[in-house]
């Protein structure tokens, strides 16, 4: 006899409480990649080559919850929404995906492997759109800073603010967007850590009237950068001409913004997924993201466990990417959605698959097995969830 009924589309519990079963080092600190490496001790291998999907988004969110337990991440897609009595099982047929509703979300794009991935994905389709709907000239500037190891993350990330901030203020910049034809722009914030500390930078994407030939674009970073460099100084930080502002082309890029890749594609970044995908993509030799942080200090080295404290602490209520003011408006967007609204959304198109009892759904959480269960569920085949529930009481 089974411990648990699927009848109109609920799974219940027909028992007592679940009993409770053990977890063994593995199971909490090796989910597997795809391609067989585990996350923890080939995290190098694995989170480079990003590879985690669902059960990986879940692992980093566990080990979210023990580092920094004070943040909305610890009850993230674990907790059911008060007056819920089941969590639901969603699947979109279409895209050949499966998430949960019924439970409540943090919507913290920084802390949330979780939530990261759906709100980038948002922000990545909503770029595509202002790209394409903009018939003038495209650039992609970054702003950074020198910056050294043990230097404060929260002093120099309010430095590289502050500059920016002081250079896009004033006369000065309304003559250079006169100048140019500067029409508005998205800033993006991302913050990575390797052997010379905190690396915080600012992606900027402008928008201008009309093309800028390779001339043009130097002459408007020089500019830029003149002031930037000068700024910087004043506010106690330094950096080098062509490496504390960089600029890259953009409009030949608009066609490849399709193949930005998400977390789990394979495929060259580009300017959007630069934009908005820098939550949830891996960085390079030489500098560490969140993500790598997490999966670092899910091995107990504390020093990564410290530097993730640090990070939430300072990242709290910061904006990811924001717009200029009026530029939604010129290329026809509409009202931009918070990450908490984006976070909570649930696809038109989905369809209710199966319904897990709160008693069953502690357990899956106890075990840490919310991202086995959702990938399980990703064919919409609900013999696997049947299956899945099977061997879980049988333990």
């Amino acid at each position: 006899m089974n411990d648990y009924n699927i009848q109109s589309n609920t799974i219940s519990s027909t028992i007592g409480a679940p009993h409770r079963a053990q977890v063994t080092s593995t199971e909490r600190s090796a989910p597997k990649c795809d391609d067989g490496y585990s996350l923890g001790t080939n995290y190098e291998i694995c989170v480079q080559t990003e590879k985690l999907g669902t059960i990986g988004r879940f692992f980093l969110q566990e080990v979210a919850r023990e580092v920094i337990p004070e943040h909305r991440v610890g009850f993230c897609f674990r907790r059911l929404k008060p007056g819920s009595e089941y969590v639901k099982i969603l699947h979109n047929s279409e895209y050949k995906r499966s998430h949960y509703g019924n439970l409540m979300v943090c919507g913290s794009i920084w802390l949330c492997a979780v939530c990261a991935s759906k709100i980038s994905e948002r922000r990545k389709n909503e770029l595509i759109q202002a790209v394409n709907l903009h018939q003038g000239g495209l650039a992609m500037v970054t702003f950074t800073m020198r910056h050294s190891a043990g230097d404060s993350l929260k002093i120099n990330l309010e430095i590289l603010n502050r500059a920016y901030r002081k250079l896009t203020s004033g006369g000065w910049f309304q003559r250079l967007k006169e100048k140019w034809g500067l029409i508005g722009s998205i800033a993006n914030l991302e913050v990575t850590y390797g052997d010379n500390g905190w690396h915080p930078h600012k992606h900027l994407l402008y928008f201008f009237k009309n093309d800028l030939d390779g001339s043009d674009l130097e002459n408007f970073r020089s500019e830029l950068s003149g002031r930037y460099l000068y700024l910087l100084d004043l506010l106690g930080g330094s950096g080098l001409d062509r490496v504390a502002v960089d600029i890259v082309e953009a409009k030949t890029e608009k066609q490849k913004i399709a193949e930005y890749m998400t977390k789990t594609e394979k495929k060259p970044w580009g300017i959007e997924a630069e934009m908005t995908k820098g939550h949830v993509k891996y960085s390079p030799a030489g500098g560490l993201s969140y993500w790598e942080l997490l999966a670092r200090a899910s091995e107990g080295e504390y020093k990564y466990i410290l530097l993730v404290r640090e990070y939430a602490k300072v990242t709290k209520g910061k904006q990811s990417l924001a717009y200029s003011k009026g530029l939604r408006k010129k290329l026809g967007l509409g009202i931009i959605e918070t990450d908490q609204q984006v976070a909570e959304k649930i696809e038109e198109e989905s369809i209710e698959l199966a319904r897990i009892a709160r008693d069953i759904w502690a357990k899956i959480s106890r075990l840490r097995l919310r991202g086995q269960l959702l990938e399980v569920s990703h064919d919409g085949d609900l013999s696997k969830i049947e299956a899945f529930l099977e061997r879980l009481y049988k333990e």
